[in-house]
């Protein structure tokens, strides 16, 4: 240690000597040969003074502190390659499940699309059948204007290019995510879509098949089926010398349209007779429905507390039966009454399930539990059982076919949608029911909506004038009902 409390710096003398002698450096750090312009002459003759030991500490600490900074940034460069590694893994997780999701949600749209593009385009064409090959224009309209605001191009997804649409590697997270959204959205959209077309499209199928019936064999051949018909529902009814005249004119009837050589003459002959004997026995069967024009107005979702009262008031001033598909969560309180003044109407009372919740996905055992629970309070209101059920939204599978028929249930549809639950006023209302009804017709209406209440004078009144007999579902489907058959309209069943 020197006069000053410092160090010796000899063994650093001797490095930084060292590193003269290697360098060109003198001691001093000044480069050997340096010309004598750069000192003082007076002094070239002077011994040397002796080293500045503040001059060497402070080249020691700036050795220290360039070692500090390098240590420094290396740990720093580390710690950085740590970090951004960590955010790159992080980021190719992300990246590698926001694809998975979107192929998962690709291969649902996929397997959809592939029922709703030809269900959709069938339904195009239908909408396009010209006025003369349709006995209801109408429907054909109809069915038009429910697909017109679902086509690519207006509706917000353009379902045909996001069919083309793949779920690329080389997308971004956020891409890849949006994506999948839109795969999930088009999904749903489209099982709505192709529910919404299947009862216009089915409609419009009938009207063509009614304009073909047109022709005099097809009008024969269909007053054939209801003579055969009408002489087996008129046991013990009407007299026998009638029926028996009725059988012998079917068979003429049916025996000259086998033969392809009759006259147009002789058939018009024939049909003339069948039509006649036909009459005579269903005169004498006033209340049947297959023989006489009928439609049956249905209504869904009740009981309202404060709504369902002012319908049964309107129905009951007009005379008109019907039939309610009630939700059992909302029998209870004073809504029991509402349903007992139901029953005591005439009006018949059927399950829509404990509420308005689509079956298909439920295990048999909660399936069978919403049947059960649902059955005990109506029938406990009603003081009748439960024979008739509508699943909800129209959707239904065979599981829940099965536990219909377990359950005593035929299961209704409908084939007149008054669409009453769109955003609509009552005149509209009105007018999809009056003009959608021809003979047979099971008609969708709702419980519990102002709008509904609003319209029924115009409905019962448009009806009758169309010649179509107002009654409930039983009676216009009276000895057709049976545990587990599927009912769209008079005729139009699934029963197998």
């Amino acid at each position: 240690m020197d006069r000053n409390g410092n160090e010796a710096d000899d063994g650093f003398d001797e490095l930084m000597g060292g590193a003269a002698g290697e360098t060109g450096l003198d001691g001093d750090g000044d480069a050997y040969g340096t010309s004598a312009a750069n000192h003082d002459s007076d002094d070239s003759d002077m011994p040397n003074a002796p080293a500045d030991p503040e001059k060497h500490r402070g080249r020691r600490s700036t050795a220290v502190l360039i070692a500090f900074i390098a240590a420094f940034a290396a740990i720093a460069i580390a710690a950085g390659v740590v970090v951004v590694r960590t955010v790159n893994a992080r980021h190719a997780e992300e990246h590698a499940s926001a694809l998975s999701a979107c192929a998962s949600a690709r291969k649902g749209f996929s397997i959809t699309y592939t029922s709703y593009a030809p269900t959709m385009a069938s339904a195009a064409k239908l909408s396009r059948t010209p006025d003369d090959e349709a006995s209801s224009p109408y429907l054909v309209k109809q069915l038009a204007d429910v697909i017109a605001p679902m086509k690519d191009g207006v509706s917000p997804l353009n379902m045909s290019e996001l069919s083309k649409t793949a779920c690329s590697p080389n997308m971004s997270t956020a891409d890849l995510r949006a994506l999948a959204d839109n795969f999930s959205s088009g999904e749903s959209d489209m099982v709505n879509r192709m529910i919404s077309v299947q009862y216009q499209a089915e409609a419009v199928k009938s009207t063509i098949a009614g304009k073909q019936r047109e022709s005099v064999g097809a009008q024969l051949d269909a007053l054939v089926v209801k003579a055969r018909l009408a002489f087996t529902r008129s046991a013990g009814k009407v007299d026998d010398a009638q029926r028996g005249a009725l059988q012998t004119a079917a068979d003429q009837a049916e025996a000259a349209h086998k033969d392809t050589g009759s006259a147009n003459a002789l058939l018009q002959d024939r049909l003339a007779s069948l039509r006649s004997a036909y009459d005579a026995v269903v005169a004498g069967l006033p209340g049947d429905c297959h023989f006489h024009p009928c439609v049956a107005l249905t209504f869904d979702d009740g009981p309202n507390k404060q709504l369902t009262p002012k319908l049964l008031d309107v129905l009951q001033r007009n005379a008109a039966p019907a039939t309610f598909f009630l939700q059992g969560q909302f029998v209870n309180g004073s809504s029991v009454g509402i349903v007992a003044r139901e029953a005591a109407q005439g009006h018949a009372v059927g399950s829509i399930s404990w509420r308005h919740t689509q079956l298909h996905a439920m295990s048999a055992d909660q399936l069978k539990k919403w049947f059960d629970d649902t059955d005990q309070v109506i029938s406990s209101a009603s003081g009748q059982p439960v024979t008739l059920f509508r699943p909800p939204d129209g959707a239904w599978s065979d599981a829940v076919r099965s536990q219909a028929a377990a359950s005593g249930q035929s299961m209704i549809l409908w084939s007149v949608d008054s669409q009453d639950w769109r955003d609509i006023d009552s005149k509209k209302i009105a007018d999809n029911v009056v003009n959608g009804a021809s003979d047979g017709s099971i008609i969708s209406l709702h419980d519990g909506r102002q709008a509904t209440i609003d319209a029924m004078p115009a409905i019962i009144d448009g009806l009758r004038a169309k010649g179509l007999r107002i009654v409930t579902v039983p009676q216009l489907l009276d000895g057709d009902l049976k545990p587990g058959g599927v009912f769209y309209s008079l005729g139009d069943t699934t029963d197998d």
